[in-house]
């Protein structure tokens, strides 16, 4: 039976239902406003709860490239502009491989040295993109005994970290594997089998601080589950062990161990990965009188998955400093000749990534780099920023395969595409996990 509505209680009605049309309206309009005004102008990765879907690739690191999604109209239009020059002492290159910007009036020459997720070694190139010379060592001929792991670690397809010496010898860690010493031609030196990951520190005495980590069990975080646990090693100048400082009973034997006590556990993990160091600095105490524990001797060290940077101090073998907030999943971090902090934040922006130099004492920012419309800058892992003399920054966006050199003001003045490709249609780019310019000085005379 159907009841009849007055007038006034149909009006009533009809205007419960107008706001409600007009209330919806709006929150859509707020939300894609919101969505359009975010700098990463998408939706955050995993940090912020949802994981960009990897591609199916090669052994090693490979990431979808940025130039795989252009129409054809588009790749015709990059052709034409690659025939333009765009800015002054630079030009786009026809094709997104290589040196496609080289302001020589602005950038800052020197050699660069850099690793890739292609290959088991290192590149030095010049300015222009030009190999100047390469190192190569497989995992399989260092460690024969070790095929299955060859065959399953993904880390055992490239070096993640090189260190270069002045008479050509150097040391690539294959990440959580190993490390390895070659001389200028790429024989080997030595090795060392001990979860070596990451990041390294070659102190003037020869002595080597590499980051490693192994399985245990650690009732006070987990009874049960196998925690990784994070350490600095310390080697000799041949590669003989020498010490172990763990970073998780620094925590525990230091006035920051609430930090473990509330560490987030990921049980889902075959191993819980509770610290993930990623950079190992040695400090020189240009900041001791400001922060006492900055004293020369200590070490400062990215943590990612604390989103934090603290500092060791290796004799007590204790956690003395730490600092966090402002950045999340960060990686690179370095102190500046003038005091500050210069850091990759990979996630710290609404998910999207910028280079950040903090005052570790005020906490005040002194510059950023975000990138912009034209020219997007994101990298969910990994990342390495270098400050150079002239004070433009040196940046790998290692993700998309990406360096490039920016002033203070943001312009671009040099960019370099890893040229490792892969795919039907080249879609894949291999990571360009870090890059480093090298001293004008630097001795080259072993080159041949």
């Amino acid at each position: 039976m159907m009841t009849s509505l007055g007038p006034s209680r149909a009006r009533l009605l009809i205007a419960i239902a107008s706001a409600a049309v007009i209330t919806g309206v709006l929150f859509l309009c707020a939300a894609s406003f919101a969505q359009s005004t975010r700098p990463d102008r998408g939706t955050p990765p995993e940090a912020w709860q949802a994981k960009i879907k990897e591609p199916r690739t090669p052994r090693g690191g490979w990431r979808t490239a940025r130039d795989s999604h252009l129409t054809s109209e588009q790749r015709a239009e990059l052709n034409k502009l690659g025939s333009l020059g765009y800015l002054a002492g630079g030009a786009r290159a026809s094709s997104i491989s290589g040196v496609t910007l080289y302001d020589d009036s602005r950038s800052w020459h020197g050699l660069n040295l850099y690793v890739s997720g292609d290959s088991p070694g290192a590149t030095l190139m010049d300015m222009d993109g030009n190999v100047v010379h390469e190192w190569r060592y497989p995992f399989d001929m260092a460690w024969p005994n070790r095929q299955e792991e060859h065959k399953t670690e993904r880390g055992a397809r490239y070096w993640f970290h090189a260190h270069l010496f002045e008479n050509g010898d150097i040391i690539g860690i294959f990440n959580g594997l190993g490390l390895v010493k070659l001389d200028k031609n790429s024989n080997l030196l030595w090795k060392f089998t001990g979860g070596s990951h990451h990041h390294l520190h070659v102190a003037d005495d020869g002595r080597i601080y590499v980051i490693t980590h192994r399985q245990r069990i650690d009732s006070r975080i987990s009874p049960d589950d196998n925690v990784l646990e994070d350490a600095i090693t310390i080697l000799d100048t041949n590669g003989r062990w020498l010490a172990h400082i763990s970073l998780i009973d620094a925590f525990w034997d230091s006035d920051y161990a609430s930090w473990l006590r509330t560490a987030p556990i990921n049980r889902a993990r075959r191993k819980i990965d509770v610290l993930h160091a990623n950079r190992i600095v040695a400090l020189d105490g240009r900041l001791e009188k400001r922060i006492p524990s900055f004293r020369e001797g200590n070490f400062l060290v990215s943590l990612r998955n604390f989103n934090a940077l603290v500092v060791v101090d290796i004799e007590r073998e204790q956690i003395v400093w730490t600092m966090s907030g402002m950045w999340m999943q960060q990686h690179c971090p370095s102190v500046l000749d003038n005091g500050n902090i210069l850091l990759f934040d990979n996630q710290g922006d609404y998910g999207s990534s910028r280079i950040m130099e903090v005052d570790p004492v005020t906490q005040e920012i002194g510059w950023l780099y975000t990138g912009d419309a034209e020219n997007g800058f994101y990298s969910e892992k990994f990342g390495t920023v270098q400050r150079l003399p002239n004070g433009n920054s040196l940046i790998a966006e290692s993700h998309f395969g990406r360096a490039l050199e920016v002033t203070p003001l943001g312009d671009i003045v040099w960019e370099y595409y890893n040229p490792a490709r892969a795919g039907d249609r080249n879609e894949l780019i291999a990571n360009l996990f870090e890059i480093e310019r090298l001293p004008q000085d630097f001795p080259t005379d072993w080159l041949d």
